[in-house]
């Protein structure tokens, strides 16, 4: 008896599809089926069956891809000092921070060895506010952002292109962070990694001295009141308590606008 030749995987009375270790098995029923003549029909739910088992590839990849990343990749440092002036010049704010070049300078390479690549869009939504999404793809197809908005950066002495070429940049850079699931040495306090034990983040910074100018407070006495040196010390966990004395002074002054003659 002879043996069945190892290129022909279907009945003898059908069309012969050449072996090609290239070729799934979803691709190489789609390639029996359109040999034979199959149905459309059948033909169109090979095809679904194929993107199907390739999108699932394509997401397993990515899972080891990223994980093989993360093992791989050493501690993000903080690189930078950043200083803001208080509203009455009598206090300054100064913290450090991982600069956008130099955590991509550390996960380039990394991520090119593993297949992964990423890019940002920007886009303005409602309100005037600007929206970047960070999307990470694998080199087999499979893709996951990550999206953050916030207002342009008004502190200082910025233009308004300047103001939001700031606020861009703080965006590319979290999203970054949150779209790989990493975190940078400056975000997270002393070594604890738990949401509520972390400091503010820029973004969250800077709308905090937003929302200060805005009721005219002090920041030093503001400092004071929330038991910290500066802004930049304030705890995620503190920032509800941090916006309710604000709010709480804001309905003062409207009170007393309300009053005057």
């Amino acid at each position: 008896m002879s043996s069945t030749p190892t290129d022909i995987v279907i009945a003898s009375d059908t069309a012969v599809i050449p072996h090609d270790d290239s070729m799934s098995p979803a691709m190489r029923m789609v390639m029996t089926a359109v040999a034979n003549n199959a149905p459309i029909e059948t033909v169109e739910r090979l095809i679904a069956l194929q993107e199907r088992m390739e999108a699932n590839e394509a997401r397993k990849a990515f899972v080891a891809a990223m994980a093989e990343f993360k093992a791989a990749l050493p501690r993000i440092e903080k690189n930078k000092k950043v200083g803001f002036e208080s509203r009455n010049k009598d206090n300054s704010i100064q913290y450090w921070h991982a600069t956008l070049d130099n955590v991509c300078s550390i996960v380039d390479p990394l991520l090119s060895q593993v297949g992964l690549s990423y890019r940002w869009v920007t886009e303005q939504v409602d309100g005037g506010k600007i929206c970047v999404t960070c999307v990470v793809r694998h080199a087999l197809g499979h893709s996951e952002e990550n999206s953050l908005q916030a207002g342009a950066d008004n502190s200082g002495t910025k233009n308004a292109i300047q103001a939001v070429g700031s606020t861009v940049s703080y965006l590319e850079r979290y999203t970054l962070l949150a779209a790989l699931g990493l975190a940078t040495s400056d975000q997270d306090d002393d070594g604890h990694n738990s949401s509520a034990g972390m400091k503010i983040n820029d973004i969250q910074l800077q709308e905090l001295q937003e929302a200060l100018a805005e009721v005219n407070a002090d920041v030093g006495a503001f400092c004071g009141l929330m038991g910290v040196s500066c802004l930049a010390d304030i705890l995620n966990k503190d920032l509800p308590g941090a916006y309710r004395a604000i709010d709480k002074k804001r309905s003062k002054m409207k009170a007393e606008n309300h009053d005057d003659p």
